[in-house]
């Protein structure tokens, strides 16, 4: 259990310098005013890891675990970040940028406020809190909407598109009032709506970049594989953990993230193969041996936390 928690508790380092390079980058451009090379960047997939992050913070806070809650904060504070600096460079709209720093205070604020393992000074009413957990996740359910359509585009007739967002509207207002509906069970399934919005949104976050680069291995050239790496390495961390507690929601987010992201290395590595003549390339082998060891750190995380449940 220790051990768990210190594995998970280190993965928000991982996570604090994945998109430090993103950053550093994007401020050279704009202190060059080379503004259009930011413009290449996508701030729906900002926008979804950010309302993710925010989700998922509420989870964590409702549920006390202080690892997962760093990692989200973490999250926040970077995306957000990039967030501002694409503001800068016109591609968000000032609006939208103001929305995106209320949103963060107000997380952060009430999430520190509200952690069931922090010991604060000052407890405020729930109904804020509550009424945080349902805007967050009204928005994140219209963002999810968003990116399946882009990234599963179906030529629909006018009239049945309408009756598909009508539906997801009416699923929406359905999920509030089962949310809300019982005042007693109001924390636990709010927490629970959290949770488990927050890992779909991390979910559908990387399916566009890998059918992109399944169709089109060429589109993987402007990946930084070390920042996948971080972000694999960053959740296999914290896979131990969510095991430990028994917390499905974790265990699914991190256990997506890593296979996801080696999933998007071994398309890294197949563009880095074009060239090579040898079946058998050094980018494969890289990532042959990066597979390995996962698959046997998945198998230590499994078999340790079934000793741990014997003992």
């Amino acid at each position: 259990g220790t051990r768990a928690h210190s594995l998970a508790k280190s993965s928000a380092f991982c996570f604090a310098v994945l998109q430090l390079p993103q950053v550093v980058k994007n401020g050279v451009e704009l202190w060059g005013s080379r503004v259009d090379v930011l413009k290449g960047l996508s701030p729906d997939t900002f926008l979804t890891a950010f309302l993710g992050n925010c989700m998922l913070l509420c989870y964590f806070a409702n549920r006390g675990e202080n690892a997962g809650f760093a990692v989200q904060v973490v999250g926040i504070l970077s995306n957000a970040t990039v967030m501002m600096q694409l503001c800068l460079a016109g591609s968000v709209p000032l609006g939208a940028a103001v929305a995106i720093v209320l949103t963060l205070v107000g997380c952060l604020a009430m999430g520190f406020v509200h952690n069931a393992n922090i010991d604060v000074p000052l407890r405020l009413p729930q109904g804020p809190w509550h009424g945080l957990q349902v805007l967050l996740g009204l928005y994140s359910w219209s963002t999810l909407h968003e990116v399946i359509g882009r990234t599963f585009p179906l030529a629909l007739p006018r009239a049945m598109q309408l009756a598909v967002n009508a539906a997801w509207a009416v699923l929406a207002a359905v999920g509030t009032w089962w949310a809300l509906r019982k005042a007693e069970a109001r924390q636990e399934r709010l927490c629970e709506v959290a949770g488990w919005m927050g890992t779909v949104l991390f979910v559908i976050m990387p399916l566009p970049q890998l059918m992109t680069s399944w169709v089109n291995l060429h589109a993987v050239r402007d990946i930084a594989a070390p920042s996948v790496l971080l972000g694999m390495v960053g959740n296999a961390l914290c896979i131990p953990q969510a095991l430990t507690t028994s917390d499905l929601v974790w265990l699914v987010g991190t256990a997506w993230g890593t296979l996801s992201a080696l999933m998007l290395l071994f398309l890294v590595q197949r563009w880095h193969s074009l060239d090579s003549l040898s079946a058998l390339s050094t980018p494969l082998m890289v990532w042959s041996a990066l597979a390995a060891t996962t698959a046997l750190y998945l198998l230590w995380a499994v078999t340790n936390q079934r000793r741990a449940g014997r003992a």
